[in-house]
């Protein structure tokens, strides 16, 4: 693996904003073994503020990553700077499809179904109207504020290069790499970002550690970061509890399989069982380079006490 500086930045420049946007909620679902402080240290010392109208690119609607994260890590086998992801923004019929796809899961949005979406935020609403009707507009402030922003994140990695020392030994990230079935020599870069220490982000090619990455944060079969609102949202899911359904009936399904089942993209299905993979409320199992996908059984047993402790307290 080689170490790549240019993605690091990359990655933190767009992870910034999602912070900006989501804090409240990161701050809702942060495992309660982290350290709040160390979580947000460093983004605590950058002051920059991103413009509402971006709201809808950046916030998590009903998932646990925005819609510029999900494009990003859909390209970063391919690019390695902003300057690069800023050109894919601007092949505007892609990205008006993609986020269109991302919200409502099909490839245009019209204004009177973007009224309609089941979205947290009024806000995050009218951002999306103004993305979908004057994309040219958003854009070239939002080009300004990247370049503007990598710069800052930039000097960031140059002033903690201490930190970033750390993470030389590379032993934790490859039982991670390990834990998840791959091979070492199958992964082609590596960053390290600085505003998400605790976690990971990864394709098959390209994976970005935080520089406090441990393997008990990842191991996939872990809920101790199960909450009541975690559980209630994938409840409350209807197309990830139709995987959820099938899984249970016959564990082990691809995700070409599951999307024939259920009718839907393999695309837009990979967003669902990344969310759920996320909860650790499926597994993952690697065979001959095909995923597998199983249920993860600790996640319903923990759920079932979780929502029995909640339900008491309203007859207590």
């Amino acid at each position: 693996m080689i170490y790549s500086l240019e993605r690091s930045i990359l990655f933190d420049t767009i992870y910034y904003m999602e912070i900006f946007f989501n804090k409240s909620k990161i701050q809702h679902n942060l495992i309660h073994t982290m350290d709040e402080n160390i979580v947000f240290e460093i983004y605590n010392t950058i002051n920059f503020t991103p413009k509402d109208r971006y709201r809808a690119f950046f916030d998590y609607s009903n998932f646990n990553y925005s819609f510029m994260i999900y494009l990003l890590f859909s390209h970063i086998n391919d690019i390695s700077t902003i300057n690069e992801f800023i050109k894919i923004l601007e092949n505007k019929d892609y990205i008006l499809e993609s986020i269109s796809n991302f919200f409502a899961n099909k490839p245009f949005l019209d204004i009177e179904e973007t009224f309609l979406l089941e979205l947290d935020s009024k806000n995050t609403i009218s951002s999306l109207l103004l993305i979908l009707n004057s994309y040219e507009i958003v854009l070239k402030e939002l080009t300004k504020d990247l370049k503007n922003l990598s710069n800052i994140i930039s000097n960031k990695f140059i002033i903690n290069k201490d930190k970033l020392k750390q993470t030389e030994n590379l032993n934790e990230y490859e039982k991670i790499i390990h834990e998840y079935e791959f091979k070492v020599d199958e992964i082609s870069y590596y960053g390290i970002s600085l505003l998400n220490p605790y976690g990971m982000k990864k394709n098959r090619d390209v994976w970005i550690f935080g520089y406090l990455a441990k393997l008990e944060y990842n191991n996939q079969s872990t809920v101790l970061h199960l909450t009541y609102d975690n559980i209630m949202s994938t409840l409350s899911n209807q197309i990830s509890m139709d995987i959820i359904q099938l899984l249970s009936q016959k564990n082990f399904l691809t995700a070409n399989e599951l999307a024939e089942k259920l009718n839907w993209s393999v695309p837009v299905l990979y967003k669902y069982l990344s969310d759920l993979r996320y909860k650790h409320a499926i597994i993952v199992h690697k065979e001959k380079r095909i995923n597998f996908y199983s249920i993860n059984p600790e996640f319903f047993r923990q759920a079932e006490k979780i929502i029995s402790r909640k339900f008491k307290t309203f007859y207590m």
